[in-house]
């Protein structure tokens, strides 16, 4: 049996696929909250601005996961993510969708 503990979520996984992944976690997670993100016509970036401007996120956790978009966006559309910079923000993932969670429940 594989040890959970040292095995990120993601490894061996192509890293486009983990960001595009992630960013539609992100997404379900803030829609499984806030019901009314279907209704506006915000985008998932300017959702989580306004989450840390309404102080619902820390702007810290808002740019962590700005970048998670940006990254799944740009994955999306073909583009090429450097496998370093992935590869420490995939590392960083699950505690930065768990403090998401953690701060939409709480609010």
């Amino acid at each position: 049996p594989e040890d959970k503990t040292t095995t990120p979520k993601y490894a061996g996984v192509n890293s486009s696929l983990a960001f595009v992944a992630l960013r539609v976690e992100i997404e379900k997670t803030i829609r499984k909250y806030q019901s009314d993100l279907g209704r506006k016509s915000y985008s998932l970036s300017i959702r989580l601005q306004v989450l840390a401007n309404d102080n619902v996120i820390s702007k810290p956790l808002s740019e962590a996961l700005l970048e998670i978009v940006k990254l799944g966006n740009a994955a999306a559309h073909g583009q090429t993510i450097d496998s370093e910079e992935a590869e420490l923000i995939l590392m960083r993932s699950d505690s930065l969708l768990n403090k998401l969670e953690d701060s939409l429940k709480n609010a």
